[in-house]
């Protein structure tokens, strides 16, 4: 989750951070500081879960305009996740705690800010609501969070694994199950959801 905010409150950002340009691939977000906050100013970002330096696998966009952090993100997968530029990209970086100093003079920028809180509050109990969820459960969520997405996910079995923080013998055996009852085809490497209706219910639990 991510807020967007209108350019003419830019300039808040632009006084208290410092800007960062991106050429398209560069991954950004490994080595900044745990409250840092950007703002994306021109171009897209991908948000990706970090497998690995040479494996990163999308999970989302950033478009321009949008306020966000790593936090924003952590609940699409158990793993932490960086940024990808997409195209040309620039960004104000900025730490927390000035941003807040400096937003004090801007009531319409506070109140964005503070929106912003309110939607990694909305993230973290989401997470804390997945600790409670069995294997079958985070396994539906991931595969109905991106079937819109792409027509397929091309994902391993070891890396759907790694995302969720589960087993990978576990994911297999979920998967072929779901295979054998017409929820899902796979081959190796990628997954297409084929019955949503049963997915959602063995989500919330039903099944």
């Amino acid at each position: 989750m991510a807020v967007e905010i209108k350019e003419k409150h830019y300039p808040v950002f632009e006084q208290t951070g410092l800007r960062r340009k991106l050429r398209p691939g560069v991954i950004t977000g490994m080595n900044d500081p745990e409250d840092t906050v950007y703002l994306l100013e021109k171009g897209r970002l991908a948000v990706c879960a970090h497998l690995s330096d040479e494996h990163l696998i999308p999970l989302d966009m950033i478009r321009k305009g949008t306020v966000f952090s790593r936090f924003s993100f952590m609940d699409l997968c158990s793993c932490g996740v960086l940024f990808r530029a997409e195209n040309d990209c620039e960004l104000i970086v900025c730490r927390k705690d000035r941003l807040y100093q400096e937003a004090e003079e801007s009531r319409k920028v506070l109140i964005q800010l503070l929106k912003y809180e309110s939607e990694i509050r909305s993230v973290l109990e989401n997470c804390l609501n997945k600790a409670s969820w069995t294997s079958s459960m985070k396994l539906a969520d991931f595969l109905l969070r991106y079937q819109n997405e792409e027509e397929k996910l091309v994902l391993t079995h070891e890396e759907l694994a790694v995302l969720l923080n589960m087993n990978r013998v576990t994911v297999t055996n979920i998967l072929k199950k779901w295979k054998k009852d017409g929820l899902i085809l796979y081959d190796y490497g990628t997954i297409t959801v084929s019955d949503s209706i049963t997915l959602q219910k063995i989500k919330e639990g039903d099944m």
